[in-house]
């Protein structure tokens, strides 16, 4: 799928007005503190700005994670379910 030129500088002329307002954003992200995978904060920032700019499904995670040897399937539903924000969110656990 190609984009016309028409559409490409309507899209160009319509980003150039939010140039500040995009530049500001990303350095409040990137000033989040934000270590080893806990990203917990910066994904509730964006969610926050998504939200603020009118999205109504904000986003979804998956997380690959099986029950290794010595495990129950009860203990690792538990350690999901302890995820920071797991209790905010709508925590689906397919089977």
């Amino acid at each position: 799928m190609s984009i016309s030129p028409d559409m490409m500088r309507r899209v160009t002329d319509s980003l150039g007005g939010l140039h500040d307002d995009m530049l500001r954003f990303l350095r409040d992200i990137v000033a989040i503190p934000s270590y080893e995978s806990q990203l917990g904060e910066v994904g509730r920032a964006v969610g926050d700005r998504m939200r603020s700019l009118g999205f109504e499904d904000v986003c979804s995670l998956y997380i690959d994670r099986r029950v290794t040897v010595g495990e129950t399937k009860e203990r690792v539903l538990a350690e999901l379910r302890a995820l920071p924000g797991a209790a905010e969110a709508e925590l689906v656990i397919p089977m």
